[in-house]
């Protein structure tokens, strides 16, 4: 399989069987004027499988309060389509009741909770995480404001962006570059024993991107901060919208990386549990890793194939396929839009 290939196949966006089980996902206010209007927003997707399992555990044990923390769609909402469409003509609610006092924001983040304790009531997913991720507006450019706030374990069953940061450490030797890889833990729930770039992390709500690189370096390989804050550069943004194998969670990941040249000597350490082992590994043995192996994380075969642009080891003389491959590695997000005919809910 060319590199062209294996990077378009990280985008699920591409996948009509994928594509297809998704509806938009709304934040519906309840106003109070003497009209009794509602106000809808925009916050990303769910996968219709997702839905009936949540409608299950609704109409199980909660058969007289659900309307007022969900909207659910009719089951038959699914649309036969050969073409990746992006109209809907039903959507996904969370209730949003707001006390006259309490900010719009804790309404809206007290609704996500909901939805993020049923999917631990469903054992959708089996814990919670200590970060929180943003949610903004998808059909604004640039997302607009935050909206509010959700669990990182429950965002990806929203379709809510995720934000990665990647610190790339390499050695360089005349004209020979080395790149620091880091095996992930065998514990880890996604990706075990599988490598990334030396450092990355979740992008929580809390705090800056580049203050993340900093801490998560500190973490993951006992990299001094004063180092990372001297001599990292940032390089750029990629943007792919991935799913799991089976179709569920897509979302746009976003992936920010910065380059930090090391000397020979250098060494990253294990720090948090999070990773199993560093490795030095050659331009050669990267090249290899992103076009044919199977050691990398999937997604980092984006990171590591742009590293490898940046310093000239898949260059436009030596790659067909050289101009694709830059626009594979910059994928526009998918958002759905939805016909709002008072059909959308139960």
């Amino acid at each position: 399989m060319k590199l062209l290939d294996r990077i378009r196949n990280l985008d699920a966006s591409r996948r009509v069987d994928v594509v297809s089980k998704y509806i938009p996902v709304l934040l519906v206010e309840h106003t109070c004027n003497l009209m009794d209007t509602q106000t809808k927003t925009m916050i990303g997707h769910i996968h219709t499988d997702l839905i009936e399992t949540l409608r299950d555990r609704l109409e199980e044990n909660l058969p007289h309060n659900s309307k007022s923390v969900f909207r659910l769609p009719k089951p038959a909402f699914i649309e036969e389509t050969t073409t990746l469409t992006r109209i809907r003509n039903r959507y996904f609610g969370l209730v949003v009741d707001k006390s006259p006092t309490q900010p719009l924001a804790d309404a809206r983040t007290a609704a996500l909770e909901r939805f993020t304790n049923l999917l631990l009531d469903c054992k959708v997913i089996s814990n919670l995480h200590s970060d929180r991720y943003p949610i903004t507006d998808p059909t604004i450019a640039g997302h607009g404001e935050i909206l509010a706030t959700v669990n990182r374990n429950a965002a990806p069953y929203l379709g809510v962006t995720s934000i990665g940061v990647h610190l790339l450490c390499y050695v360089k030797t005349n004209d020979t570059v080395s790149l620091w890889l880091a095996q992930r833990a065998a514990n880890k729930s996604h990706h075990a024993l599988l490598w990334d770039p030396t450092v990355a992390g979740g992008q929580p709500a809390s705090m800056g991107l580049f203050d993340n690189v900093i801490k998560e370096a500190g973490e993951e390989a006992g990299i001094p901060s004063e180092l990372v804050a001297r001599n990292a550069v940032a390089t750029g943004c990629l943007s792919q919208m991935t799913c799991k194998p089976d179709g569920t969670c897509m979302k746009q990941s976003l992936y920010y990386t910065w380059d930090m040249q090391v000397p020979n000597d250098f060494v990253p350490e294990a720090a948090d549990g999070e990773v199993a082992q560093f490795e030095l590994c050659s331009a050669e043995q990267l090249e290899y890793d992103v076009r044919e192996g199977t050691r990398l994380r999937p997604a980092m075969i984006l990171v590591v194939t742009d590293f490898l642009i940046r310093h000239g080891i898949i260059a436009p003389d030596k790659e067909p396929d050289y101009a694709n491959i830059l626009a594979a590695m910059h994928q526009e997000q998918l958002v759905f839009e939805y016909a709002d005919k008072g059909e959308g809910c139960m």
